[in-house]
């Protein structure tokens, strides 16, 4: 498997050129499921004289939670007081406490109200002329840019863009211990439960696994040993999960699809690294770590991650893969007891040759 040279800003990354061969696909236990179809970016409505408004926003990755920050108003109150996000965006930073993970800097004459409807906290302008807010929100999960800034882009009318047109809508801001993706619109407001101070959704993507017309986008074949996990519901759904049991010893396998680019490499691997409790890659973990693997003709970012041994448990281990497909992201992963997951390595290697997407070169 060829190495990656990977460029460390968010949203850009170069891969290398070598693929793994895959195994044959076997059609028993054969299971699918469906993907959604892809973003048709059009130009720009014509907002006409209605009223326009502004809105900033941040998209904050930390380990397995993503924070929100976003202040919205009419455009000449926004400007009067953008230099207040950002003062609270660059002081914005994660304690990592259990019941205070974050902290920042609450300007004068403004007022941080507690957590509800699943904000974390609001930021209120004690002005009665004036009446603004900056929320702050966070969700767990790795993190749906493009999902993101589409659900705010389509909150001020404005069409929704592709994960190649990112970079020309974002900028990017680096905090204490990550870079922030940022957004400046402005448009025509919808009247939506999410904008007039209701919790922020969820990123498109996560609907259930299979569609109604029964139609499933992909098939794959399950290794011997492996038994299929029920859907436990929760904020992020697999699109398929197993489990593999060798005596005492336990791991986890799933398959988890997006919509968009879920992020860049480096966010990614950062985000499975702590999950086998390792720091935050530098950039010569990053080109160590990062291989390549290919999933029904895609080249995709592979890694083996081995974690320290810590609290009393033994090294855990991750095997992890993101694969684009269409206008989505797929996830493949398998973590558990290091020796386990060295065991089922080639099994899992064969599961993912094994995916075929329908509709795609190799389906």
């Amino acid at each position: 498997m060829a190495r990656f040279r990977l460029d460390l800003a968010i949203l850009v990354s170069a891969l290398g050129a070598v693929g793994v061969a895959a195994p044959g696909c076997h059609k028993e236990d054969i299971q699918t499921y469906a993907v959604p179809k892809a973003i048709e970016v059009k130009d720009e409505p014509v907002l006409g004289d209605a009223p326009k408004e502004r809105m900033l926003g941040a998209v904050i990755p930390h380990g397995d939670e993503v924070w929100f920050l976003k202040m919205q108003g009419p455009e000449k109150d926004i400007e009067a007081h953008k230099a207040i996000f950002d003062q609270v965006l660059h002081s914005f930073h994660f304690l990592d406490q259990k019941d205070k993970p974050v902290a920042w800097v609450t300007p004068p004459g403004w007022t941080s109200q507690p957590e509800k409807q699943n904000r974390y906290a609001t930021l209120v302008l004690d002005k009665k002329d004036t009446p603004l807010e900056l929320s702050i929100t966070r969700l767990p999960g790795g993190g749906n840019v493009v999902a993101n800034v589409n659900r705010w882009r389509g909150q001020l009318s404005l069409n929704p863009v592709t994960w190649a047109d990112l970079p020309k809508v974002t900028t990017q801001v680096k905090l204490e211990s990550t870079t922030a993706i940022c957004t400046d619109f402005v448009g025509i407001a919808k009247k939506s439960a999410s904008m007039a101070g209701g919790p922020e959704r969820p990123p498109a993507g996560r609907e259930p696994a299979e569609e109604a017309n029964g139609k499933a986008p992909f098939e794959y074949t399950m290794p011997n040993g492996w038994t299929v996990v029920p859907d436990k519901g929760g904020a992020i759904r697999p699109v398929a999960a197993f489990q593999v049991v060798e005596g005492n010893q336990e791991a986890t396998i799933t398959v988890t699809r997006l919509a968009g680019q879920s992020g860049s490499i480096a966010m990614n691997v950062n985000r499975w690294r702590g999950q086998v409790d390792l720091p935050e890659a530098s950039p010569e973990d990053l080109k160590r770590d990062v291989q390549e693997f290919t999933v029904a003709g895609n080249r995709s970012p592979y890694v083996d991650l081995l974690g320290p041994k810590t609290g009393g448990r033994g090294p855990q281990r991750m095997l992890a893969a993101a694969v684009s497909q269409g206008d989505s992201t797929w996830y493949f992963k398998i973590l558990g007891p290091a020796d386990l997951i060295g065991r089922q390595k080639p099994a899992f290697e064969a599961f993912m040759s094994s995916v075929r997407f329908r509709g795609g070169p190799n389906g």
